[in-house]
């Protein structure tokens, strides 16, 4: 079979996926995929991006402009780095992390050692919830059956007092 052909059945694929939505009176296909998914809208993931964005991009801004302060002056070209470039955000994070634990003289590694798996997980359920307003809880009364190791944790997500999902650690 040649690629005009695939071509040809990929259009009308697409094309039968819209008539399918119009027919069931949706706008667009992905209107009904998204049904039986956590968003259900297309208006509620754009809202979710939007506000996720709003609440990342000061503090993503921050980071970037103390990078670039940082870049500028440990570069030999600091004109080179007035904005800094997408290649060049991972090279200037790792100088400047190896500068910030050369200068304490603190080793990354050793300092893992001291974080507990308990004290991390509540810290990123805190910040899951600050940026998406959803909490977690831990289940008890979950069917070991779906659970591949007897060390997994399950957690029920709750938004808006619904507790729908549930996501297993």
């Amino acid at each position: 079979m040649n690629l005009l052909f695939y071509e040809i059945c990929f259009h009308f694929f697409l094309l039968f996926r819209k008539l399918i939505a119009k027919f069931l009176g949706y706008s667009c296909f992905a209107d009904i995929i998204l049904q039986s998914k956590m968003a259900r809208t297309k208006d509620k993931v754009q809202d979710f991006i939007e506000s996720t964005r709003s609440k990342l991009k000061p503090i993503y801004d921050e980071n970037i402009r103390q990078l670039t302060a940082y870049a500028q002056e440990k570069s030999n070209k600091p004109k080179e780095y007035e904005q800094l470039q997408a290649w060049d955000i991972a090279y200037w994070r790792h100088r400047q992390c190896q500068d910030l634990y050369s200068s304490l003289k603190i080793d990354p590694l050793q300092i893992s050692r001291h974080f507990s798996y308990e004290h991390v997980l509540k810290g990123l359920f805190q910040f899951v919830e600050f940026l998406f307003g959803v909490k977690f809880e831990l289940e008890n009364n979950f069917d070991e059956q779906y659970k591949w190791h007897n060390d997994v944790q399950v957690y029920r997500c709750i938004e808006n007092g619904n507790r729908d999902s549930i996501i297993l650690l």
